[in-house]
């Protein structure tokens, strides 16, 4: 998730971390502490373009637009959504007590450096250890969703401030992807990723998904 960065800081070859866990790659439904279901919007569902389209195009639009807007978020079952918010707490209380060993005037590049990119967010990049929509080298459509979530859960934990979460994700995005709706604030991330991000704060701010909870 975050390449530009680490390249950036020349962090790029810094040591990732091990998955959540080894383990099948079933699905299963995505839940809260409380057995819910959690939905979200789903990024199959898009509105049809301001553009002039051919048949191809019109037929293929079509099909999209009458996707449901919110589906059911399904899972790897070996990436169970607690390991992100204990590591969010768990990082952060190891970053806090790192910082009382900086002084003043190194205190805004360690927070930085230290505080935003060795916090393991680039765990979340293609193909790291937390991407959980590319897994063992392949892609797995039916976790896109939670893939974001997940980073909303981690970055809501640690305590990074959901707009400066989305900034991190904006910039390291890229406006690539042609059939989707685009942000209007965080303009290189589509709309649901936005959306994303946010059911993933929700659910921790709200205790939906605890550190503490034990099945």
């Amino acid at each position: 998730m975050v390449r530009q960065l680490l390249i950036m800081f020349g962090l790029e070859n810094f040591s990732r971390a091990k998955p959540p866990a080894e383990g099948p790659l079933s699905a299963e439904p995505l839940k809260d502490d409380q057995g819910q279901q959690v939905f979200a919007p789903n990024y199959n569902h898009i509105d049809m373009p301001n553009r002039i389209l051919n048949e191809e195009e019109k037929e293929y639009y079509k099909k999209k637009s009458e996707e449901p807007k919110e589906i059911a978020v399904m899972r790897p079952a070996f990436m169970d959504p607690h390991f992100f918010v204990r590591k969010g707490i768990e990082d952060r209380k190891r970053d806090e007590e790192a910082l009382k060993y900086a002084g003043e005037s190194g205190m805004l590049l360690f927070s930085l450096t230290y505080g935003l990119i060795d916090t393991n967010l680039f765990n979340f990049d293609h193909g790291g250890p937390w991407d959980a929509q590319r897994i063992a080298g392949h892609f797995y459509e039916k976790y896109v969703e939670y893939a974001t979530i997940a980073i909303g859960l981690y970055a809501a934990a640690y305590g990074i401030p959901e707009d400066k979460i989305l900034e991190i994700e904006n910039i390291t995005f890229g406006k690539s992807m042609q059939d989707r709706d685009y942000d209007k604030i965080y303009k290189n991330l589509p709309e649901d990723n936005v959306k994303w991000t946010d059911v993933g704060y929700e659910l921790y701010k709200s205790g939906k998904i605890s550190p503490n909870f034990e099945p």
